[in-house]
């Protein structure tokens, strides 16, 4: 019986991994979108979160509710949330450019008192994100 010395893989063994791969990326792209939306509403009540905490330490300190800019607080504007405050003690959240949400009809707000009480309100179907139950639940 005569052997034939095979090297290399044949046009069908590399067409089969060509498949396999192609169908692995066509499941795991739509998820990592899926997954970067999820973590960009995330960042919406940590937001929030920081500037009850830093309203709180700059009532504690100055028995006064401070401006946004002079509470001791690190929030960055990112390119996911567009922040608003209006009075002293004040944040308004609305999502910009997050795939799926209408940045018009989704707002959070967090609205702190003279005594230090944090008032949260969420609006439009933002409030169906875990994070923001989540978050909303914690009040």
């Amino acid at each position: 019986m005569l052997r034939k010395n095979r090297q290399g893989f044949t046009l069908i063994e590399l067409m089969v991994v060509i498949v396999i791969i192609g169908v692995l990326a066509a499941l795991a792209i739509p998820r990592f979108g899926e997954a970067a939306t999820r973590a960009r509403i995330a960042e919406g009540p940590r937001i929030l979160a920081a500037f009850e905490s830093g309203q709180a330490t700059y009532l504690a300190e100055n028995g006064t509710l401070g401006a946004f800019g002079s509470i001791d607080i690190k929030i960055e504007k990112g390119a996911w949330w567009n922040l608003t405050t209006g009075t002293t003690g004040m944040l308004e959240i609305v999502p910009n450019n997050i795939a799926g949400h209408d940045a018009t009809l989704n707002t959070a707000t967090v609205t702190i008192d003279g005594t230090g009480k944090a008032t949260r309100t969420a609006t439009g179907d933002i409030t169906n994100a875990n994070a923001f139950k989540n978050w909303m639940a914690a009040q």
